[in-house]
């Protein structure tokens, strides 16, 4: 009796040790996986919106651009800007860490702003192209243009906050540095392009 009083007690023990160690274990797993998910996925992202970035430049850096070379460059942008909300959403959706959850989080409302830009320059040069058609009235064209200011300010506010965000998480805003990923993922800037539009 005395000896498997021994061997439960020994049991007890080892089962007290092992499950906080597998515990602990697990969750070092799980929080250096999430780490690097966060950091891929990102990156990942990053990549994708700076290659449309280089794109649209190579296009908006020219003196005079067509209203169809405008539409091409917008709706590749709305189709990876779509790409990438769906996959920093899937990303947040699996995030425990709360300041990378809030940082992805403020990055999906960023892009959701932009794609409201994307869609809005698309109809802008349609509604150009419809006016020199004789389809269109200028009052449209100018209701679009005005609508990209609004999109415009609206994206702008969701920058700030994003740069605000970072400014408060010093380390994240240095991670992601690291990574050569600035706070909006962009390289250039499409308010920067000097350029006249012109009907195709």
């Amino acid at each position: 009796m005395e000896k498997k009083l021994k061997i439960a007690i020994i049991i007890i023990i080892a089962i007290c040790i092992i499950i906080p160690i597998s515990v602990v274990a697990y969750n070092n797993y799980q929080y250096n996986k999430e780490q690097a998910d966060f950091n891929n996925t990102i990156k990942k992202v990053s990549d994708m919106e700076n290659k449309t970035d280089i794109q649209a430049y190579d296009t908006f850096s020219k003196n005079s651009v067509t209203t169809t070379q405008s539409i091409a460059v917008h709706i590749e942008d709305n189709k990876t800007g779509t790409e990438e909300i769906s996959i920093l959403q899937n990303l947040s959706n699996n995030m425990t860490n709360e300041t990378l959850k809030n940082y992805t989080n403020l990055e999906i409302e960023r892009l959701t702003a932009e794609h409201k830009i994307w869609v809005a320059e698309i109809e802008y040069c349609q509604a150009i192209d419809d006016y020199y058609n004789g389809n269109g009235s200028i009052s449209q064209v100018t209701k679009k243009s005005n609508e990209i200011d609004t999109y415009s300010n609206s994206t702008v506010n969701k920058k700030i906050e994003v740069e605000q965000y970072l400014a408060r998480n010093p380390e994240l805003k240095n991670r992601l540095t690291q990574m050569g990923i600035d706070e909006d993922f962009l390289i250039d800037q499409s308010e920067d392009y000097n350029y006249t539009l012109t009907h195709s």
